[in-house]
């Protein structure tokens, strides 16, 4: 779990906010995007 605040990255959109966490743990590309899909 990450928690930010709402305006922490207002310039990124949601589902770069959504995969922000999988992507700075070094999850694969694709992966992150797949993850982060499901979980919107």
């Amino acid at each position: 779990m990450m928690f930010q605040s709402y305006a922490l990255f207002p310039p990124m959109t949601v589902i770069d906010n959504v995969s922000y966490g999988l992507r700075m743990s070094g999850v694969d590309r694709a992966q992150v995007f797949s993850r982060s899909q499901d979980a919107l």
